[in-house]
């Protein structure tokens, strides 16, 4: 499948658990990533029937720059999709970037979610995308984050690229979300997706974060080339 063809497959399956957690009566809580999946799927979002004021957003980790900087995920988020939509839109659960340290950043985080979506905060679908060393988030392989569990939001200060001040959502968030689906486009992902899928000893966070039930992977054919 195409970039595209993922993207409208993520599009259609999110509308229909969208639709299916308000029927029943509840909310329906969503975390985003950025970069290329933000790209190819929000833009789909934006159209879609879904009673959005109905549904929490937040993102699964920011880089602290202004949310003007084309490098905040939020941002891409409100300009490709947020902001297209017809008022009331969703609720969004926004990282506070202006408070400045990662570590002030990710507790103020952490309290709104926990205010909005409990102690842990229940996402219904927590969307993923994948670095080429296998980092989900800004859960970098190697790095402290990774290994955090007494947290639901962690700062992190020194991310080994560009641009190093974040915040993060943790592994052990992502253990709670009914569903992790892991969108991700590209040849160069292909070999860090195969080790998650198929080495159970791997410690890249891609494969401790889809090591549990409900995960579902949206793989373009090159990503899904040695992953099969």
């Amino acid at each position: 499948m195409s970039p595209a063809e993922i993207a409208a497959e993520v599009a259609s399956t999110l509308a229909e658990r969208a639709r299916a957690a308000i029927a029943a009566g509840r909310r329906f809580a969503l975390a985003v990533p950025g970069g290329s999946v933000a790209e190819a799927v929000c833009p789909r979002l934006a159209g879609l029937a879904i009673d959005w004021s109905r549904v929490d957003v937040t993102v699964v980790d920011e880089r602290l720059v202004d949310p003007s900087d084309p490098a905040s995920n939020l941002g891409m988020a409100r300009a490709l999709w947020l902001d297209r939509l017809p008022p009331p839109g969703p609720r969004v659960i926004a990282p506070p970037v202006a408070l400045g340290a990662p570590d002030l950043v990710a507790d103020e985080w952490q309290r709104r979610l926990v205010d909005a979506l409990g102690s842990p905060p229940r996402l219904d679908v927590a969307i993923l995308g994948v670095g080429p060393d296998g980092h989900v988030a800004s859960i970098f392989p190697g790095h402290p984050g990774a290994a955090r569990r007494d947290a639901w939001a962690i700062g992190v200060a020194d991310a080994p690229k560009p641009p190093p001040a974040r915040v993060s959502l943790t592994l052990v968030t992502l253990e709670e979300a009914a569903e992790i689906w892991v969108v991700a486009f590209g040849i160069e992902k292909a070999g860090v997706l195969a080790q998650a899928r198929h080495d159970p000893s791997s410690t890249l966070p891609v494969a401790l974060a889809t090591r549990r039930a409900g995960v579902r992977w949206f793989l373009d054919a090159d990503a899904d080339a040695a992953s099969t």
